[in-house]
């Protein structure tokens, strides 16, 4: 069960118990009273009772004496402080969960709305949890966009920003700040979705960098036509990575280091120079990425060029991305 059902389900019984509570002490005190004053069975005793808080009105069944008549108007004043008791709890359930509902949506709203250089999800399946754990990871703002509020990511963790519409839907795209967002990422369970999705995207934001996955290894032209920057197929990808560790194990165990995936107590991370870093300007030998024990990689220039292995007195320039391989523990700041 979701989470959020199961906390909305304790607190209706939480809510029920003094209705409940209440009903139930009536209930014992007529049968019981009625058996003590006037001699009754208990089963005459007990509908007695029921008829008298009902306030069905079929009259008593046996004559009753003064005092018994006063207990009966007691127990039916109890039967109308049971329903006011009832009537308050039907209306706290509706008020209170209407009022979450509407507290939520609007909550939802403001945080779309505050979202900048964030990632969309377009699908809400098993890709999509691994996708959104890595995001997570990485501290990187996203939104998911599933129709389904009983998929994996929705029962997955409520703090996730989610819209549980159609992501193939333009307006639905704008909706999610698709015109702020870095990219996209497609990853419904078929190509023509992932396709209808990855154009609308592009159409929207040009600038945007978009992935998808796909099921069909023809579908890819078809993608990359459309506007995706990447295509991915995790049958053909996990099949080459599947051959990798059969063929070079110990190559396949240096790759799952670079892609993050390998449980070492290192891990490859990457750190932008800007004009106030301490290495901004100065060689990778008088860096402090050495003192944190972390080896540069490579160095990806402003203008898009890449390094690899960088000799010691490289100098490191304002704007350029490094690299690193290092202590998963360590700082990553330059």
């Amino acid at each position: 069960m979701n989470p959020a059902w199961r906390k909305s389900l304790f607190h209706f019984f939480y809510l029920l118990r003094i209705p409940v509570f209440f009903l139930s002490s009536l209930v014992l005190l007529g049968t019981f009273g009625y058996a003590i004053l006037e001699h009754w069975s208990l089963f005459d005793s007990l509908y007695m009772t029921v008829i008298t808080l009902s306030t069905v009105g079929y009259g008593e069944i046996h004559e009753m004496s003064t005092r018994t008549r006063s207990f009966t108007i007691l127990l039916i004043l109890g039967g109308v402080i049971f329903y006011g008791l009832a009537i308050n709890f039907i209306f706290k359930v509706f008020v209170e969960n209407n009022f979450r509902s509407i507290a939520r949506t609007k909550e939802m709203e403001d945080k779309i709305k505050s979202l900048k250089d964030h990632y969309i999800i377009a699908g809400g399946g098993r890709m999509a949890i691994g996708l959104v754990h890595e995001l997570v990871k990485g501290r990187v703002p996203f939104i998911i966009i599933e129709p389904n509020q009983d998929s994996i990511t929705a029962q997955s963790d409520p703090d996730w920003l989610f819209l549980f519409k159609d992501a193939k839907e333009e307006d639905v795209l704008i909706e999610a700040g698709i015109e702020r967002a870095k990219g996209l990422a497609a990853v419904l369970p078929d190509d023509a979705s992932n396709l209808f999705v990855v154009l609308t995207a592009r159409m929207l934001n040009q600038s945007l960098f978009i992935q998808t996955r796909i099921t069909e290894e023809s579908s890819r032209k078809k993608m990359i036509q459309a506007g995706a920057n990447k295509v991915v197929s995790p049958f053909l990808e996990g099949g080459n990575q599947m051959a990798r560790s059969f063929i070079n194990p110990q190559m396949h165990e240096l790759l799952e280091v670079f892609m993050g995936k390998a449980n070492l107590e290192f891990e490859l991370k990457s750190s932008i120079i800007d004009k106030n870093s301490y290495s901004c300007k100065k060689s990778i030998a008088q860096s402090d990425f050495r003192a944190k024990a972390l080896l540069v990689v490579g160095v990806r220039r402003k203008g898009g060029e890449f390094i690899f292995s960088p000799r010691h007195d490289f100098v490191l320039l304002e704007g350029d991305e490094v690299l690193l391989l290092g202590s998963s523990s360590k700082p990553d700041k330059a």
